[in-house]
């Protein structure tokens, strides 16, 4: 199964540090690697990651602003690896979408799949990467908004997918809204930009829920304005 699969990858990228540990007299070091007992098991190691990795990402936010420092751009295209690799430690795991709490109702996140692909968002950006296999391959990557969109000033924080839909939801303080970009993504993995839309809203981030939710094929949001 590709949950075993991608468990197999990361467990053979620690092996060999492991292995590095200094040889002499003393005793042969005790077995405390446990296996999972179950991909459930895993699934929620993943979740609890993604979670935190959330939660700080949210402060790192909050600092930020309140330092008056712009928020980060799009990053340059060569970053692809680097996200395929943290989307497989992050996110390879999940068979179906990042983050369920309720049967029927997904949540926006930063990992999604779509067929044999994963779909990640990361610094501005939108990748995909092939996991058929159990090989990790980069497809494609594109900017997280659309052409003559200027990001600066703009956080997005969620992807959801729908069929073959894409849509990036982030929000833009130079704009004061809730911004949300639409992607067409094809069976082998290309990325086209659609449309964008604008919501009047104020921030709608939180550390503890999300602001996009797919239920069957209709998006709802968590969009405050006071």
């Amino acid at each position: 199964m590709r949950i075993m699969a991608c468990a197999a990858l990361l467990l053979c990228s620690v092996l060999p540090a492991l292995g590095q540990a200094e040889t002499g007299a003393s005793p042969p070091p005790r077995k405390t690697l446990l296996a999972f007992s179950s991909d459930a098991e895993i699934l929620d190691l993943f979740n609890t990651w993604s979670r935190e990795l959330k939660r700080r990402l949210g402060e790192a936010r909050k600092e930020k602003l309140a330092a008056g420092e712009p928020s980060a751009l799009a990053a340059p295209a060569s970053a692809a690896k680097s996200a395929e690799a943290q989307a497989a430690v992050a996110g390879a795991a999940q068979e179906s979408v990042t983050n369920v709490q309720h049967a029927g109702v997904d949540e926006g996140g930063i990992v999604k799949v779509h067929g044999d692909h994963l779909v990640v968002l990361r610094r501005g950006r939108l990748f995909t990467v092939a996991i058929r296999d159990g090989q990790l391959r980069a497809v494609a990557s594109v900017d997280a908004y659309g052409d003559g969109i200027d990001p600066r000033g703009a956080w997005y924080d969620e992807l959801l997918v729908s069929g073959n839909t894409v849509v990036v939801i982030g929000y833009s303080y130079a704009r004061g809204g809730t911004e949300i970009g639409v992607f067409e993504i094809s069976p082998a993995g290309a990325l086209r930009h659609k449309a964008t839309y604008h919501l009047r809203s104020n921030d709608y981030f939180s550390s503890r829920n999300y602001a996009s939710h797919l239920i069957g094929t209709r998006l709802v949001f968590y969009t405050p304005l006071r």
